[in-house]
């Protein structure tokens, strides 16, 4: 299923949704059936055409003044059957001429295509010569005949109702986000103050310039890389980098090449919605890819003399979730040297993601791929076929794939774009699925089993407050250098980390740059903090026997036993230290189940998202109500100053999606029913407090909007949570998407693992059975080892215990429901103009209602038979009668939140 955004796009301080259109997947849509014209849309045509504001809204006003006549023409036929109709002397006369009509409408593509329709037409003809021939023996079928095809038009009338409704829907978020209207002056003045503080505050911190002891962080890193082990590696790892420097350099950039370069780019949110026109238009022109090629590759022979001088920079501030939270600071670069710094950017990345990666897979460096079953251990007295497998094996496959190196890019697979927060759920059921999620789900794993086998367990974190803006430049480039990065690479590193501090919109002569922090949205500031953080994460694993740890913004989260704890927060005070961050105690804190009455620990709460934990939660995560309290305060704002019914629509999803998110996503087994019953409450209370007053959610806000905009009053509950393509307003609910899997989660996860410590020794038993009749024919055998030696394997080698950790990480399994309306309402029509980026919802047929992902199936559940009834089938609106342009421009939006 596409889920929403993980993370928010830039936005403006309003929070304003921002039309940008999207490159999606390649290849043709479906061929469909015109009246016997078969047209295949070309979709990389589709994806990659620019349509100007000027044509978008030319095209929405001639597909509505077309509907309007389609309509009017509609209307006057159909009054004129039903007349005749009226006039009939007998029922059957009555049916004949509502047919006669029918036909008539259907003939001269009046209607749209419906196929449904015009197979009950000519079944109805078929009927009314056998009614004509038995006259007053079919008078009662004749009278529902006719409430029959009653009933029909009524259905296409709505239909043409609501695609009224949908296109001047469409036209209004548009117009409204074009100029921006939807916040009021006095807002707006709210948020500019907010900014004036920002811009000062980031001044102040990254203009000063920071000493630091480079001599003791040089004896620091030496220290770290001093074993003969972690010598060799890093003499590998310099040598890779030294060549890769030498071929980025080398190397030229390749027509063949640009188009990825380009699509990454234009997922990244560093361009504006100007450039990214731009660069779409590159993108479909091969003339023109040729032409910036060609450029790029006359900027890559004079890299080293490349400097700020000769581009356009500005520096944009964008408001974050809460007003402790402040601004997040991003780089706003001309366009040809945007593309130039991303593609050299991702060149880094893969180069030095693969470097390091061999240090962390090294059994002998990093620590905890090298803990293992003692060397004198036969083997085949635990299993004697596939070979030891245990949780340390597990989580290390997780972090790896999950937790190492997360913002690095790997060149030929590119970060996938952001779901659109307007396609909810279509086949993966978690709107989570980041690092900062993955991270949570292993440490609840880690707590159930920790706590199981060694009754303790510890959760520390660790706020480093504006970590980014703080960093000293040149911590980045002698750690770079003592990677292996070339001094010709350095230099250009030290200009590029020299950003003039010039602001968006301020025309004062630039008097100063950057002497320490990144920007974020920077494709080498990921490089300068994640090497920086390569070299933390690896000090707290030497120091604290192979604890994990992971930073998500600005804290460093540790988990594992108490005592490990408490020298990986040792470690990370030391770090600190020397980089001359401070560590904000007082947004730091730890949770454990054994705390001494000496630990070293920070006191305050673990907090994540919407979550925190302490000892009187034993570690565990639980709903942390003052910070939903604390969003829904910025969302309230933003949900009243709104005016278009679309753009509100896609800040209420947003929210919605936010709120999961922040909750931990869409909760794994380790979770259990209590956290996602826990999690449905705080959803709830939070829907409530941002909407008082409206008891049936958005639902009663949005009917408001729309009847005293556009006066309908009569609007089906099931019109707002059906999808768009179908012609609905796609009202996300998150509470369906949790209890699509409710009935997969069990009361008690921590159950499993007392269970199979309890089967432990029968397990035992039956190995060291097999060993003694095994020793029978092979002399020498040595003894089979004692219980208490196979418990300690438990964490290292023991097959079923690598299975029950799997078993807390896994997605629960959705529950899909056999087709609702099938013996309710009858076969399901179709009329066969489902856009194909619909996906698992296109046509509600009975036959492909496997293919429907179970929010959908949910949506149709409690809603169909209410749509089927109104509108004759699933199918509200009919593509044919939509501005698509819009409908696509307002499909790939963003909504800004945090």
């Amino acid at each position: 299923m596409s889920g929403f955004a993980p993370y928010p796009s830039r936005g403006r301080g309003a929070a304003r949704a921002r039309g940008i259109i999207r490159g999606a997947g390649r290849g043709r849509v479906s061929t469909r059936s015109l009246r016997g014209i078969n047209v295949e849309l070309d979709e990389n045509l589709m994806q990659n055409f620019h349509i100007s504001p000027a044509t978008q809204t030319f095209l929405a006003e001639i597909k509505q003044q077309e509907l309007r006549l389609q309509r009017r023409t509609y209307e006057e036929r159909l009054q004129d059957t039903l007349q005749k109709a009226d006039e009939a002397s007998d029922h059957v006369e009555k049916v004949e001429a509502m047919v006669e009509g029918g036909r008539s409408l259907t003939d001269h593509r009046v209607m749209v295509d419906n196929p449904g329709l015009d197979s009950k037409l000519k079944d109805m003809q078929s009927r009314i010569g056998t009614a004509k021939m038995s006259p007053g023996t079919l008078a009662d079928a004749s009278k529902n005949w006719m409430e029959a095809l009653r009933g029909r038009f009524e259905a296409d009338q709505e239909k043409f109702r609501y695609a009224t409704l949908f296109n001047n829907l469409l036209t209004d978020w548009y117009d409204s986000a074009a100029h921006d209207v939807s916040a009021s002056h006095d807002y707006i003045h709210v948020e500019e103050r907010g900014v004036s503080r920002a811009r000062a505050d980031l001044v102040s911190v990254i203009s000063q310039p920071r000493e630091t002891d480079m001599q003791a962080f040089e004896a620091y890193l030496l220290a770290l890389f001093s074993s003969e082990s972690a010598t060799s590696a890093l003499t590998r790892t310099r040598s890779r980098l030294q060549r890769a420097g030498a071929r980025i350099t080398q190397m030229p950039i390749f027509l063949q090449e640009l188009p990825q370069s380009i699509e990454t780019l234009l997922v990244s949110d560093s361009l504006s919605v100007t450039d990214r026109a731009k660069l779409r238009d590159v993108l479909c022109d091969n003339l023109a890819l040729a032409d910036v090629c060609g450029v790029l590759n006359m900027m890559l022979t004079r890299l080293y003399s490349w400097s700020w001088e000769s581009t356009t920079v500005e520096i944009h501030l964008q408001p974050l979730r809460t007003e402790k939270d402040g601004y997040s600071a991003y780089l706003g670069i001309d366009l040809l040297n945007a593309l130039f710094l991303h593609h050299l950017g991702v060149c880094w990345q893969a180069e030095i993601k693969v470097a390091l990666s061999s240090i962390y897979r090294d059994g002998e460096v990093w620590k905890e791929h090298s803990m293992s079953p003692p060397s004198n251990l036969d083997l085949s007295m635990i299993d004697d076929e596939d070979g030891p497998d245990g949780i340390v094996a597990v989580r290390t496959h997780v972090q790896e794939q999950h937790l190492f190196l997360t913002q690095f890019q790997s060149q030929g697979n590119p970060k996938k774009p952001p779901t659109s927060s307007h396609e909810p759920f279509m086949n993966n059921p978690t709107p989570l699925s980041d690092s900062s999620s993955k991270m949570l789900h292993v440490i609840n794993a880690d707590r159930i089993t920790q706590d199981a086998l060694h009754q303790d367990f510890c959760v520390a974190a660790g706020e480093l407050p504006q970590f980014e803006r703080m960093l000293p430049h040149d911590v980045i480039l002698f750690t770079l250098a003592f990677f292996g990065v070339p001094q010709p690479w350095i230099d250009f590193f030290a200009k590029h980390l020299a950003v003039p501090l010039k602001f968006a919109g301020d025309e004062t002569p630039i008097s100063n740059v950057a002497s320490r922090g990144i920007f974020g949205n920077d494709p080498f500031g990921a490089i300068y903090k994640e090497v920086v953080l390569f070299v933390l994460s690896f000090a707290i694993n030497q120091s604290a026997e192979a604890i994990p740890n992971h930073r998500i913004r600005d804290t460093i989260y540790m988990w594992g036993l108490t005592a490990r704890c408490e020298r990986g927060w040792a470690e990370l005070q030391r770090f600190a230290a020397l980089l001359g961050i401070s560590i904000d105690l007082s947004r730091s804190g730890s949770a454990s189940t054994c705390r001494g009455a000496a630990c070293a620990l920070p006191n305050g709460n673990v907090h994540w998202g919407s979550l925190t934990a302490n000892d009187e939660s034993h570690g565990k995560f639980v709903v942390e109500y003052a910070s939903i309290d604390a969003y829904v305060e910025k969302i309230r704002p933003l949900l009243s100053h709104e005016k278009s019914v679309k753009g509100w629509v896609s800040i209420w999803n947003e929210f919605n999606t936010s709120l999961v998110r922040d909750l931990g996503g869409v909760p794994v087994k380790g979770f259990g029913l209590a956290h996602l019953e826990a999690m449905v409450s705080a959803i709830r209370y939070a829907q409530n407090a941002a909407l008082p007053g409206c008891d049936n959610g958005p639902c009663d806000h949005l009917r408001k909007m729309i009847s005293d905009k556009y006066q309908m009053d009569d609007i089906p509950h099931g019109w707002f949570h059906f999808p768009m393509e179908s012609g609905g307003l796609q009202v996300y609910d998150p509470v369906i998407q949790l209890m699509t899997i409710r009935d997969s989660l069990v009361a008690n996860p921590e159950q499993a693992i007392h269970t199979q410590m309890e089967t432990d020794k029968a397990r035992y038993e039956a190995l060291r059975q097999r060993w003694s009749w095994k020793s029978t024919s092979t002399p020498n055998l040595v003894p089979f080892m004692t219980f208490d030696a196979y418990k300690n394997l438990r964490e290292l080698a023991l097959p079923e215990w690598a299975s029950q950790y799997r078993q807390l990480l896994d997605n629960p399994m959705p529950i899909c429901i056999g087709n609702p309306l099938i013996s309710s309402v009858g076969p399901l029509e179709s009329n066969g103009q489902v856009d194909a980026s619909i996906g698992t919802f296109r046509s509600m047929v009975s036959e492909e209602w496997h293919h429907v992902a179970p929010y959908w199936q949910w949506v149709v559940l409690l809603h169909g038979e209410e749509v089927q009834k109104r509108f004759g089938n699933l199918i509200i609106v009919d593509q044919q009668h939509v501005s698509l342009a819009l409908m696509d421009h307002y499909r790939k939006s963003k909504v800004c939140l945090d």
